[in-house]
């Protein structure tokens, strides 16, 4: 199943880099987008990475706040960075997926074509926005460890 959400993946950050003019019209610049958005590891931790820094900012905030209450405020304000980019990706993504057509080469196979592959393709490009909260998270779970756990299960609720 996971094979088929790779392929899935595959052709729709193709087609994107496809009919992006800017990269299009550019063979050497194709070629180089086409190498770094077809690698589904490679894609998802490139973003990670470079929003984990982000998440670092945050976090160092949080951990040297000496009050309960400033962590809480800031650790509320970074709840909503996962809930606000998962409205964002899937509104971007599933419009992509809808217009290009993605599963209409899957209804000729003997497989159900539901919701459950549009939303781990979905998924996948959620993954990024965890770096940013994850490091105030730890730092939370470090300092209060039942808030902590509390605050991590909220932002998984929240994608």
């Amino acid at each position: 199943m996971f094979e088929i959400v790779k392929i899935l993946y595959r052709e729709l950050h193709y087609q994107i880099v496809k009919r992006n003019p800017l990269v299009a019209n550019n063979e050497r610049r194709f070629r180089k987008q086409l190498k770094t958005s077809l690698n589904m590891k490679r894609s998802v931790g490139m973003q990670s990475i470079a929003f984990l820094a982000f998440g670092a900012m945050s976090a160092m905030g949080i951990a040297i706040s000496p009050e309960k209450y400033v962590i809480t405020s800031l650790l509320a304000s970074l709840a909503l960075i996962p809930f606000i980019f998962g409205i964002y990706v899937t509104a971007v993504q599933s419009s992509y997926v809808l217009s290009l057509g993605l599963f209409e080469p899957l209804k000729v196979l003997p497989l159900r074509v539901g919701a459950l592959y549009l939303s781990e393709l979905l998924s996948i490009d959620l993954i990024p926005s965890f770096s940013i909260v994850l490091p105030s998270i730890l730092v939370v779970i470090v300092k209060y460890p039942i808030s902590g756990i509390l605050a991590l299960l909220w932002m998984i609720l929240g994608v």
